[in-house]
């Protein structure tokens, strides 16, 4: 029960005395903080880390949806947070939306990989991280436009992209985690080990991914188009903010091979697209992550330990 996580918390900040809270996401964890005082600081890529509005961000921003069924959706989370409020005798709170607001939200992203859209009054880190690898590759020596592929051969995508990038015949650098189970067509060079997106980048055409945080963050900087076929909820939103934000295209597994063909010869010639992609790679071209980790620890007073 939420009482009984509520009470574990509790326990963990009496054994262990911290000065400070700083979480991705364990709303009870905050609400532990709440109770007993403790100064918290809310971080992450925005997903799990959401804009404290009431009612919170409806996760299927294109459905349409009555105001009242996002209302009704929050009620019980906001019941909780009363009721536990109530019964340590904290301070009141008047629902969930209220509690995550008792901690300032720093997000590791930029605005145009918001989860939830662009937000006025929260810090821009950008991603601390990126997607670095060792792995030797080639080109694949054909012709067409160069492709990057980010993709599990076992999801469902993973066939229906092979077979699209076979039949086109374009070079292809894809990286999986393992094997595919189907045989490669001849244009496609696979490596097991990660690939160093940033340089891979540099000679690459067109990017296909699942709508991960963060490729799409490596790729974004790099100013590359991208085809992005989702199969989470969490990849799903950031997809939509990169198709809303002009440098994307998505397309569905279930579609076939001939849509997601279609998708990537749409995606070589669409004049609207490559453009965009590369004017947003030069607003982060001089971002560094190192820099932005510092800016970080500084800003939450802990750059000096």
């Amino acid at each position: 029960s939420a009482a009984g996580l509520l009470r574990a918390w509790l326990a963990l900040y009496e054994l262990t005395s911290p000065v400070a809270l700083l979480v991705e996401h364990a709303p009870v964890s905050l609400l532990a903080a709440h109770i007993t005082g403790l100064p918290a600081v809310r971080f992450g890529s925005s997903f799990t880390s959401p804009p404290a509005v009431d009612p919170l961000p409806c996760l299927l921003p294109w459905a349409p949806r009555r105001s009242d069924e996002i209302v009704a959706a929050s009620k019980t989370a906001d019941r909780i947070v009363r009721d536990l409020s109530r019964a340590f005798a904290a301070p009141p709170l008047d629902g969930l939306a209220e509690l995550l607001a008792t901690a300032p939200n720093h997000l590791l992203t930029w605005p145009q990989l918001d989860h939830y859209g662009p937000q006025d009054e929260v810090r821009y880190h950008g991603p601390l991280s990126g997607i670095a690898g060792t792995s030797d590759w080639v080109w694949p020596d054909v012709s067409g436009p160069r492709v990057l592929v980010y993709l599990p051969f076992e999801r469902a995508a993973g066939a229906v992209v092979a077979q699209a990038l076979g039949e086109l015949g374009w070079p292809v650098l894809w990286h999986a985690a393992s094997a595919p189970a189907f045989r490669l067509a001849r244009n496609i060079f696979w490596t097991l080990a990660p690939i160093d997106l940033a340089r891979a980048s540099e000679r690459a055409d067109l990017f296909v991914g699942r709508g991960g945080h963060g490729a799409c963050a490596a790729i974004v900087r790099a100013g590359l188009p991208q085809l992005l076929l989702p199969d989470t909820r969490e990849t799903l939103l950031l997809t939509y903010r990169l198709r809303r934000a002009g440098i994307a295209l998505s397309q569905s597994a279930s579609a076939g091979e001939a849509a997601v063909r279609i998708a990537l010869q749409q995606l070589a010639r669409d004049a609207p697209i490559p453009p965009a992609a590369m004017r947003l790679g030069r607003t982060y071209a001089g971002y560094d992550p190192g820099a932005a980790g510092v800016d970080l620890l500084d800003e939450l007073g802990l750059g000096r330990h």
